[in-house]
């Protein structure tokens, strides 16, 4: 497994048949699975993020 605890027991999960909680489960997973694969790619997202650089300032004026 993944290691993961509950911090609670629902009893009433007891009533559902492990077939249909897989079946459920599942269900949850391929959500996941589908708004995962509308999401920008990491690079995408931390380009967006990353600071612009600054524009470097205008040369001085000389008078001459």
């Amino acid at each position: 497994g993944h290691g993961l605890i509950p911090q609670a027991h629902a009893p009433l999960a007891e009533g559902v048949a492990e077939a249909e909680q897989i079946q459920v489960f599942q269900t949850i997973l391929r959500r996941i699975a589908v708004e995962v694969g509308q999401m920008r790619p990491l690079e995408a997202r931390l380009a967006a993020l990353a600071p612009r650089p600054a524009q470097a300032a205008p040369a001085p004026l000389r008078f001459t």
